[in-house]
C-alpha cells in the first residue's frame, strides 16, 4: 500500500543489515506487536515506535575497539555495523574525534579529573570540543591570541585537574609560557593539530 514501509529496508536503515540482525530485528518488532510473521510492510505511522523498539533492544557499534568494548558491557543485543552504517554507532557516531574524546573522558573519570583547561585552538575547534564533551566535565578554553596575565594562569592552574597547551594551533608564545614556565605536573603540551591528538594526549597522561 502507498505510504507503507518495507520492514527489511527499515531495519537496514537502522543498521540491522545482516541476515541474523534482520531476523532479530523482525522478532523484536513482532514481539512488540508492530508486525506479524510473513508481513513485508508496516504502516508509515509506526516508524517512531519501531525506532523506540530498536533503541531499547539493540546497541549498534562500529568496528573501533573502544566502541565494541563499550557495547559488550551495555546489556542490549550487540549489532556490528558495516562500514557504510558506521555513522549509526552509538559511541562515536562514525567520528574519529568523538571516539577519541569518549576514551579521553573515560580516562579522566578514572583519575577523578573533572576540570580541564585547554590553552590555544581556534573558535571552530573550541565549538566542536564543547559539543564533544557535552558538559560531562568542566571545560575552560583559553584564547591563545588574547591578553593573558600570570595571575590568570595561576588561577587556571589552581582550578584545573589538567591543563593542555595546544601548541600547533592559534597560540602566542607569551601566552603558552605563562603555563609551561611553571613546570607543573598538571600542565602538558601537544604539538599536533586536531581534536584527536588533543584527546590522545589526555589519555596518555592519565595512564
Amino acid at each position: 500500500m502507498s505510504g507503507d514501509l518495507d520492514i527489511d529496508a527499515l531495519l537496514a536503515e537502522h543498521g540491522l543489515r545482516s541476515g541474523e540482525a534482520r531476523e532479530l530485528g523482525r522478532a523484536a518488532l513482532e514481539g512488540a506487536g508492530l508486525t506479524r510473521p510473513g508481513k513485508r510492510n508496516l504502516a508509515a505511522g509506526k516508524r517512531p515506535r519501531v525506532e523506540e523498539v530498536i533503541a531499547a533492544q539493540f546497541v549498534r557499534t562500529c568496528a573501533r575497539p573502544h566502541c565494541r568494548e563499550a557495547a559488550a558491557g551495555d546489556g542490549r543485543i550487540v549489532v556490528d555495523l558495516d562500514a557504510p552504517a558506521a555513522r549509526l554507532c552509538e559511541f562515536c557516531g562514525g567520528s574519529t574525534n568523538r571516539s577519541a574524546w569518549e576514551r579521553a573522558l573515560v580516562a579522566m573519570a578514572r583519575r577523578d579529573w573533572h576540570r580541564l583547561v585547554v590553552v590555544g585552538g581556534s573558535p571552530p575547534l573550541h565549538h566542536e570540543l564543547r559539543a564533544l564533551v557535552g558538559g560531562r566535565i568542566d571545560l575552560r578554553l583559553v584564547d591563545g591570541t588574547a591578553r593573558r596575565t600570570a595571575h590568570d594562569a595561576a588561577h587556571d592552574l589552581a582550578w584545573a585537574d589538567r591543563i593542555v597547551v595546544w601548541g600547533a594551533t592559534l597560540l602566542d608564545h607569551k601566552v603558552s609560557q605563562l603555563y609551561t614556565d611553571r613546570r607543573s605536573p598538571k600542565v602538558v603540551t601537544v604539538a599536533k593539530r586536531g581534536l584527536t591528538a588533543l584527546a590522545e594526549t589526555i589519555i596518555k597522561t592519565a595512564e
